[in-house]
Protein backbone atom coordinates (compact mmCIF):
# COMPACT_ATOMS: atom_id res chain seq x y z
CA UNK A 1 0.00 0.00 0.00
CA UNK A 2 1.28 3.43 -0.77
CA UNK A 3 0.24 6.75 0.61
CA UNK A 4 -0.40 9.54 -1.91
CA UNK A 5 2.38 12.64 -2.44
CA UNK A 6 2.36 14.94 -4.90
CA UNK A 7 4.53 14.46 -7.51
CA UNK A 8 4.16 17.67 -9.18
CA UNK A 9 6.14 21.04 -7.73
CA UNK A 10 2.89 23.04 -8.32
CA UNK A 11 3.58 25.76 -6.03
CA UNK A 12 6.42 26.50 -7.81
CA UNK A 13 4.58 27.85 -10.79
CA UNK A 14 3.01 30.31 -8.77
CA UNK A 15 5.79 32.95 -8.09
CA UNK A 16 6.19 32.75 -11.76
CA UNK A 17 5.58 35.57 -14.58
CA UNK A 18 2.14 34.68 -16.81
CA UNK A 19 4.40 35.27 -19.56
CA UNK A 20 7.04 32.44 -18.35
CA UNK A 21 6.53 29.28 -20.49
CA UNK A 22 7.29 27.38 -17.08
CA UNK A 23 4.01 28.54 -15.68
CA UNK A 24 1.98 26.83 -18.36
CA UNK A 25 0.64 23.49 -16.69
CA UNK A 26 0.96 20.65 -19.29
CA UNK A 27 -1.71 17.07 -19.73
CA UNK A 28 1.90 15.60 -18.56
CA UNK A 29 2.10 17.40 -15.53
CA UNK A 30 -1.89 16.42 -15.03
CA UNK A 31 -0.90 13.01 -15.72
CA UNK A 32 1.72 12.58 -13.88
CA UNK A 33 -0.53 14.05 -10.87
CA UNK A 34 -3.36 11.76 -11.46
CA UNK A 35 -1.12 8.53 -11.78
CA UNK A 36 0.26 8.67 -8.62
CA UNK A 37 -3.60 9.69 -6.95
CA UNK A 38 -4.54 6.29 -9.36
CA UNK A 39 -1.09 4.15 -7.59
CA UNK A 40 -2.28 5.43 -3.76
CA UNK A 41 -5.95 4.49 -3.92
CA UNK A 42 -5.22 1.52 -6.14
CA UNK A 43 -3.25 0.23 -3.84
CA UNK A 44 -6.07 0.48 -0.27
CA UNK A 45 -8.31 -2.14 0.22
CA UNK A 46 -11.32 -1.57 -0.23
CA UNK A 47 -14.25 -1.25 2.28
CA UNK A 48 -16.53 -4.06 0.93
CA UNK A 49 -16.15 -6.10 4.48
CA UNK A 50 -15.07 -9.42 2.15
CA UNK A 51 -12.64 -11.66 3.25
CA UNK A 52 -10.20 -10.90 0.49
CA UNK A 53 -9.54 -7.39 2.12
CA UNK A 54 -7.94 -8.80 5.01
CA UNK A 55 -11.02 -7.05 7.52
CA UNK A 56 -11.62 -8.38 10.60
CA UNK A 57 -15.49 -9.02 11.56
CA UNK A 58 -16.96 -7.72 14.75
CA UNK A 59 -19.33 -10.68 14.90
CA UNK A 60 -18.03 -13.37 17.73
CA UNK A 61 -17.28 -16.68 16.73
CA UNK A 62 -17.81 -18.64 19.90
CA UNK A 63 -20.63 -21.72 20.36
CA UNK A 64 -20.22 -22.77 23.99
CA UNK A 65 -18.48 -20.59 27.24
CA UNK A 66 -18.70 -19.00 29.71
CA UNK A 67 -16.36 -16.43 31.74
CA UNK A 68 -16.29 -15.51 35.39
CA UNK A 69 -19.26 -17.62 35.29
CA UNK A 70 -21.51 -16.21 32.92
CA UNK A 71 -22.74 -17.40 29.40
CA UNK A 72 -20.59 -15.80 26.96
CA UNK A 73 -23.91 -14.44 24.41
CA UNK A 74 -22.73 -14.75 20.76
CA UNK A 75 -24.43 -12.15 18.21
CA UNK A 76 -25.63 -13.33 14.60
CA UNK A 77 -24.97 -9.93 13.32
CA UNK A 78 -22.37 -7.35 13.34
CA UNK A 79 -23.32 -4.64 15.74
CA UNK A 80 -23.35 -0.61 15.32
CA UNK A 81 -22.18 1.63 17.76
CA UNK A 82 -22.28 4.92 17.86
CA UNK A 83 -21.13 7.97 20.64
CA UNK A 84 -22.23 8.05 23.59
CA UNK A 85 -24.16 11.52 24.35
CA UNK A 86 -22.48 13.41 27.37
CA UNK A 87 -24.59 14.77 29.93
CA UNK A 88 -23.41 17.84 29.86
CA UNK A 89 -25.34 20.99 28.27
CA UNK A 90 -24.81 22.83 25.15
CA UNK A 91 -25.52 26.46 24.91
CA UNK A 92 -27.31 27.73 21.34
CA UNK A 93 -26.93 31.31 20.51
CA UNK A 94 -29.58 31.95 18.38
CA UNK A 95 -28.43 35.25 16.79
CA UNK A 96 -28.11 33.97 13.33
CA UNK A 97 -29.76 30.69 12.34
CA UNK A 98 -27.99 27.38 13.85
CA UNK A 99 -27.93 23.87 14.07
CA UNK A 100 -27.59 21.79 17.50
CA UNK A 101 -24.95 18.72 17.09
CA UNK A 102 -27.31 15.67 18.71
CA UNK A 103 -23.46 14.23 19.12
CA UNK A 104 -22.37 16.52 21.59
CA UNK A 105 -25.21 16.54 24.28
CA UNK A 106 -29.08 15.73 24.49
CA UNK A 107 -29.51 18.81 26.64
CA UNK A 108 -29.34 22.63 24.76
CA UNK A 109 -29.87 25.77 26.30
CA UNK A 110 -30.87 28.25 23.51
CA UNK A 111 -30.76 31.55 24.25
CA UNK A 112 -33.03 33.23 21.43
CA UNK A 113 -31.49 36.90 20.52
CA UNK A 114 -33.60 37.13 17.66
CA UNK A 115 -36.08 35.59 14.83
CA UNK A 116 -33.78 32.93 13.71
CA UNK A 117 -34.09 28.93 12.69
CA UNK A 118 -33.17 26.00 14.70
CA UNK A 119 -32.14 23.17 13.18
CA UNK A 120 -30.64 19.72 14.25
CA UNK A 121 -27.62 17.42 12.67
CA UNK A 122 -26.28 14.07 13.75
CA UNK A 123 -29.83 12.27 14.34
CA UNK A 124 -30.30 8.61 14.93
CA UNK A 125 -32.80 6.61 15.94
CA UNK A 126 -33.88 6.48 19.61
CA UNK A 127 -31.83 9.66 20.29
CA UNK A 128 -33.37 11.79 22.92
CA UNK A 129 -33.17 15.90 22.74
CA UNK A 130 -34.17 18.84 25.10
CA UNK A 131 -34.44 22.46 24.31
CA UNK A 132 -34.58 24.69 27.10
CA UNK A 133 -35.57 28.12 25.09
CA UNK A 134 -34.84 31.00 26.72
CA UNK A 135 -36.45 33.92 25.14
CA UNK A 136 -34.47 37.37 25.73
CA UNK A 137 -37.18 39.57 23.94
CA UNK A 138 -40.26 39.26 21.70
CA UNK A 139 -38.64 37.05 19.52
CA UNK A 140 -39.72 33.99 17.67
CA UNK A 141 -37.81 30.62 16.60
CA UNK A 142 -38.39 28.85 13.30
CA UNK A 143 -37.69 24.87 13.53
CA UNK A 144 -36.95 23.26 10.02
CA UNK A 145 -38.34 20.16 8.56
CA UNK A 146 -36.15 17.78 11.10
CA UNK A 147 -38.84 18.93 13.89
CA UNK A 148 -42.23 17.44 14.25
CA UNK A 149 -45.08 19.23 17.05
CA UNK A 150 -47.90 17.89 17.82
CA UNK A 151 -50.64 18.68 15.62
CA UNK A 152 -47.92 19.39 12.70
CA UNK A 153 -47.60 22.81 13.09
CA UNK A 154 -44.84 24.56 13.77
CA UNK A 155 -45.01 26.30 17.69
CA UNK A 156 -44.94 29.89 18.60
CA UNK A 157 -42.72 30.21 21.94
CA UNK A 158 -43.68 32.03 24.51
CA UNK A 159 -42.38 35.82 23.91
CA UNK A 160 -40.85 38.51 26.08
CA UNK A 161 -37.65 38.40 27.94
CA UNK A 162 -37.17 36.01 30.24
CA UNK A 163 -39.58 33.43 28.91
CA UNK A 164 -38.92 29.80 28.75
CA UNK A 165 -40.07 26.80 27.19
CA UNK A 166 -39.07 23.20 27.20
CA UNK A 167 -39.31 21.07 23.92
CA UNK A 168 -38.56 17.57 24.83
CA UNK A 169 -37.79 15.59 21.37
CA UNK A 170 -37.34 11.69 20.22
CA UNK A 171 -36.10 10.91 16.97
CA UNK A 172 -37.06 7.84 14.52
CA UNK A 173 -34.03 8.20 12.39
CA UNK A 174 -35.47 10.73 10.17
CA UNK A 175 -37.18 13.14 12.37
CA UNK A 176 -37.19 14.42 15.67
CA UNK A 177 -40.62 13.90 17.35
CA UNK A 178 -41.62 16.37 19.70
CA UNK A 179 -43.77 18.05 22.74
CA UNK A 180 -43.46 21.73 24.00
CA UNK A 181 -43.85 22.91 27.25
CA UNK A 182 -44.87 26.85 27.42
CA UNK A 183 -44.04 29.51 29.77
CA UNK A 184 -42.65 28.24 32.37
CA UNK A 185 -41.19 31.02 34.31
Amino acid sequence: MSNYTIAVGWSGKDALLDTDPGKVISGADFNTEFTAVRTAVNSKADVNGSASENFATNSLAATTATVGGETVVTLDTPQTFTKAHTTSSETVTLASDQTANLLNTQLFIVSVQGNHTLSVSNMTAGVEASFLIKNTGAYDVAFTADFSFIGGYNPTITSGSGKVDLIRCVSDGIKMYCSIDKDLT
